[in-house]
């Protein structure tokens, strides 16, 4: 890398700094829920994947992204949501936390993120906890929104000694979380550090559509709360509905196309934009976004 490309990245970490290294994900919960989720990344490539678990009966839908260590390559799972309605999405958190060696009473975050294969709703996660301590991993620090089809949610942010639990309550309309720890922000409307700024948007896209708000308002607020930073900008922006076992996805902001997966028949279909009317099934081996994305290129050269 050269002097000149080092200044210049170096200059867009500081110009983006409150928005670094992002995701952005609310759970909706007055009248019918819908959750969504801002998927910030650098350009690596992404899969959607779907599992079956014979054993709990549970058919989950992830989103994940290819991830290095050493000599092996895998896709990482960072959110989803399972046929019973459970939603869950992983992001990283700042500033990192060092964790304390593991005990018996301890499990990794994303332990307790797997299972969303096999619990039905919130309340399945928070009995896991009432029982365990959710525990970071060295080299990356994680929080996880969890949500349920009977409009509970619930935020669990583990640190150095213990875990943290922002529940929802019947007064609550919604659930954000960006990269700060939900747990130190008693007043949202002040919210501060990494992702605050995304935060702040996404908070004031709900706050507006409190009376109506569907499929196109969820992606809306997301528009709103998408990624500037260059250097992880937001590649995949999705709506689930628990209801009726649905996903929408938009890829790279281009909110003029959009994929829907019918969760119940593994089906993905093109509902909007060119191409619209192609479907796919989902495996667990999983589908390119930079397929889905290219064959709609593909259609618009030959219109």
């Amino acid at each position: 890398m050269t002097r000149l490309s080092i200044t210049l990245t170096l200059a867009l970490l500081l110009l983006f700094q409150n928005s670094a290294l992002g995701c952005t994900s609310f759970a909706r919960l007055v009248g019918k829920p819908l959750f969504g989720m801002n998927f910030d990344y650098a350009q690596f490539p992404m899969k959607l994947i779907v599992e079956n678990h014979a054993k709990s009966g549970t058919r989950t839908f992830h989103l994940a992204f290819e991830k290095k260590l050493g000599d092996q390559t895998f896709f990482a799972n960072t959110a989803g949501m399972n046929s019973h309605g459970l939603f869950y999405a992983c992001q990283e958190l700042y500033p990192p936390i060092s964790p304390d060696p593991s005990g018996p009473d301890e499990t990794p975050l994303f332990m307790i993120n797997a299972m969303v294969n096999k619990k039905h709703n919130v309340m399945e996660i928070q009995r896991v906890l009432s029982h365990t301590r959710a525990t970071q991993i060295p080299g990356v620090t994680l929080h996880t929104l969890f949500a349920d089809a009977s409009g509970r949610a619930l935020i669990v942010e583990p640190s150095a000694s213990k875990h943290h639990l922002i529940e929802s309550s019947p007064q609550t309309p919604w659930l954000i979380m960006a990269n700060f720890p939900n747990h130190l922000t008693s007043d949202k409307n002040q919210a501060s550090g990494i992702g605050a700024d995304r935060y702040r948007a996404l908070h004031n896209a709900l706050t507006q559509t409190q009376n109506a708000f569907s499929v196109k308002e969820a992606f809306a607020a997301l528009e709103a709360a998408r990624n500037r930073n260059p250097l992880y900008p937001t590649s995949c922006s999705m709506v689930f509905k628990p209801q009726t076992q649905e996903i929408f996805l938009a890829f790279h902001c281009n909110f003029n196309q959009i994929w829907k997966v019918a969760l119940s028949q593994q089906k993905l279909l093109k509902i909007k934009g060119n191409n619209v009317g192609v479907e796919h099934q989902i495996t667990e081996s999983g589908i390119l976004v930079s397929t889905l994305v290219k064959e709609g290129v593909q259609e618009n050269r030959h219109l």
